[in-house]
């Protein structure tokens, strides 16, 4: 391969969507990150944003 095509190819790798669990563990971490009380957000307040189908790469720009 020439060098120069390097720099010009892509590579998805495709993941399978993250069910309600995992999405709820994502949404807790960056939320733990992000809030020193994490009592301030409710288990109510999670499940409401756990019910958004989002990645964790989503996730993370959400909560940034």
């Amino acid at each position: 391969m020439l060098m120069c095509s390097v720099g010009r190819i892509h590579f998805y790798v495709k993941y399978p969507d993250l069910d309600f669990d995992s999405r709820k563990a994502v949404w807790k971490t960056f939320i733990n990150k992000a809030s020193k009380n994490l009592s301030d957000v409710t288990e109510e307040d999670i499940n409401r944003l756990t019910a958004y189908k989002m990645n964790g790469r989503q996730v993370s720009c959400i909560s940034a």
